[in-house]
């Protein structure tokens, strides 16, 4: 369901406009604007974390997702939506549609001269950093278990879960060696990991 947030006052830019401003400018050193994406209450863009802020810009977004959450590391997705709302995530979720940048055309609450998203889209940045540094999956893990391959995953039916059942796992404490450990005294055979948090089986 996708619903309306009446309390948001910033209307879109007057056509033309948005050629004037500097779509996707003044992230942190590092982070760096890769489109406008389809956003809605139900099938978020970005999911992990969210901050709303009536100083908001594409600066104070990308510096709370990529040090702003406890117990979280590896953020690779920072957006900026409703003019006044920050998202962060390890991944674009599969609902996401890239559209034309012009949709992202609500000024940011902190500084007009941006844009941050619209209704229903969000102006969305990666954290370039990361690319290149990410962990390698270890070939085998204690307990005879060896790693398959990278697997699509859905919230949606069909196809659905590539793996149905979630393992209950406190934030921050998710490994290979956990989650196999896990799975494997609950009597599955097959376990597998999702956005740097989740354990599932």
């Amino acid at each position: 369901m996708v619903t309306t947030l009446p309390w948001i006052s910033a209307s879109p830019a007057q056509e033309g406009e948005i050629s004037r401003r500097q779509i996707g400018n003044g992230p942190v050193l590092g982070w760096q604007y890769v489109g406008c994406y389809s956003d809605s209450d139900s099938a978020r863009t970005l999911s992990v974390s969210r901050d709303v802020g009536s100083q908001m810009t594409p600066l104070l977004c990308t510096t709370f997702c990529q040090g702003g959450l406890l117990d979280v590391t590896g953020i690779n997705f920072a957006g900026t939506e409703f003019s006044d709302e920050c998202y962060c995530d390890f991944n674009l979720q599969g609902t996401a549609i890239k559209l034309n940048d012009n949709e992202c055309s609500y000024p940011c609450a902190g500084d007009s001269t941006y844009t941050c998203g619209g209704a229903s889209r969000i102006s969305v940045y990666q954290n370039m950093l990361l690319q290149g540094n990410l962990p390698k999956n270890k070939a085998t893990v204690a307990g005879g278990w060896k790693f398959e391959g990278c697997h699509t995953d859905s919230l949606n039916t069909p196809p659905g879960r590539t793996l149905s059942q979630r393992v209950s796992t406190p934030t921050g404490q998710v490994t290979i060696e956990s989650c196999t450990a896990q799975c494997g005294a609950l009597g599955f055979s097959i376990a597998g990991l999702e956005y740097g948090q989740e354990c599932c089986e």
